[in-house]
């Protein structure tokens, strides 16, 4: 008799959700987890703390062209769980709150810190995901005590809420966690893309916005950064080529010290050019030659730009307010240009 999905979908679910200590002393059940969750929600509000969650939803599992078996999902749940279990601090608590879904609870974190904690995941978790067999799509979600709630089961739902919404996202829908950064920026600019928190357009000579839009928006994010310089976050801007007259310049070095890492990235660069409260970075890749953009992102906002030449002064922009889409990209940006990983 052949099973459906929806028979793959239950024994998965029977086989994952067994009881606490089935896969580590360190990994415990929905009762234990939710608890934990609880009473560091009280600490906080006591003491005026943060902490943030990670909601890892355990999606369809692939296994070629035959349903993995009971002891390969065995197998895929205690890799998984050392995996996190090792990347996790002490101090942290990870379980299983319900089937397909882990939390982990990150005391005293932030939401880039909750962000640098799944960028260490995914990578750790890359066996399950991207290799071997079976393997399922992970998708990563997170919410922070008290920015995004005021409660525990307050704050669950936000991040309940946000798997749905990045279930239906650009990223998920059209498979561009598992492509290479200048595939994805081809993507993003070889066609028409609209939603409600993306869109492509066009820019340059007699378009309604002029290459002034950049320098603008630019200078609007690096405003942003100096007003709220005690917010943690990242800054990647990058024309074409880093010169001493970029206007972009002079309001970077206006804003002082910040919180937010400033990076300027360029093919090549005025070698007599000293930036202040910013790096330069030079990158000696071709493909960088044609396009110009920008991604920033802290606990507050998010936003990416990516603008490709087509002819003449004429651009294709794609530009997105999305946090997942764009970490994604500074991840993949960082991983494929060999830079740092850092938020």
């Amino acid at each position: 008799m052949s099973t459906t999905g929806n028979d793959i979908r239950k024994n998965t679910s029977v086989t994952i959700g067994l009881s606490r200590g089935a896969y580590g002393a360190r990994f415990y059940d929905s009762f234990f987890t939710n608890e934990f969750a609880k009473l560091e929600t009280a600490r906080c509000e006591r003491y005026a703390s943060i902490y943030s969650i990670i909601l890892i939803h355990i999606g369809d599992f692939d296994n070629g062209d035959r349903e993995p078996t009971k002891r390969e999902l065995d197998d895929f749940m205690k890799t998984m769980v050392a995996e996190i279990t090792d990347v996790v601090r002490n101090c942290d608590v990870a379980g299983l709150i319900e089937e397909r879904k882990i939390l982990v609870v990150l005391p005293r974190t932030d939401y880039l810190g909750s962000l640098i904690t799944i960028k260490k995941l995914t990578r750790a978790l890359e066996p399950v995901t991207v290799k071997g067999h079976p393997y399922a799509s992970l998708i990563f979600t997170q919410a922070t005590y008290p920015q995004d709630a005021k409660g525990y089961t307050e704050l669950l739902n936000v991040a309940m809420k946000r798997i749905e919404i990045s279930k239906d996202s650009l990223w998920e829908r059209d498979k561009l966690k598992t492509r290479l950064f200048w595939e994805v920026v081809a993507h993003f600019t070889g066609g028409t893309l609209n939603g409600f928190d993306h869109t492509t357009f066009e820019l340059g000579a007699n378009e309604k916005l002029g290459h002034e839009f950049l320098e603008k928006i630019n200078k609007v994010i690096v405003e942003d950064v100096g007003r709220n310089a005690g917010s943690r976050g990242i800054l990647y801007i990058a024309p074409p080529s880093i010169k001493t007259d970029m206007p972009i310049l002079n309001t970077i070095a206006t804003v002082g010290k910040t919180a937010t890492k400033i990076f300027v990235v360029g093919t090549k660069k005025d070698p007599e050019l000293e930036m202040r409260n910013a790096t330069g970075i030079t990158i000696t890749d071709p493909r960088m030659s044609g396009f110009y953009f920008t991604f920033f992102i802290n606990a507050q906002a998010a936003y990416a730009i990516i603008c490709k030449e087509v002819w003449g002064d004429i651009y294709t922009c794609f530009h997105t307010s999305n946090p997942y889409i764009v970490e994604g990209l500074i991840t993949k940006f960082q991983r494929d240009s060999m830079l740092q990983e850092q938020l």
